[in-house]
Order: C-alpha cells, then sequence, then structure tokens
C-alpha cells in the first residue's frame, strides 16, 4: 500500500479490503511524504487509469462500472 504524508492511501485501496476479508490485521505500507499533493493526486488517477485498463484486457465484454 502507498500513502501520502497525511496518511490518504495513495494506492493499494484493493489491497486493504482484501486483507480486511482474510482478517489480516496489519499490511505492509511504504509512506511517500517526499510527494507535492499534486503529484499525489497524479499518482492516483495514473493508478486508477492502470486498474481500468487492466479490466477492459481482461473482460473486454463488460463495461467499467459493471
Amino acid at each position: 500500500m502507498l500513502v501520502g504524508a497525511d496518511d490518504d492511501i495513495i494506492a493499494g485501496h484493493g489491497r486493504l479490503l482484501a486483507a480486511g476479508k482474510l482478517g489480516l490485521q496489519e499490511v505492509p505500507v511504504i509512506v511517500l511524504a517526499h510527494l507535492s499533493p499534486a503529484q499525489g493526486r497524479a499518482l492516483v488517477i495514473a493508478d486508477n487509469q492502470l486498474a481500468i485498463l487492466t479490466r477492459r484486457r481482461l473482460q473486454p465484454d463488460r463495461t467499467v462500472d459493471e
């Protein structure tokens, strides 16, 4: 999981949910304290776009909202 200096999750939301379902109390975290707020937002957007593109490649017949 990647988090900013303010402890907001930048990437790894799905991993956090999966860890919770598995009953894990801790997950590995990398703190990206050196990022500016704009850089953090850009990384969130890029990570989300990668997830969308991956879903499209794995399930080409479905829309992203399904």
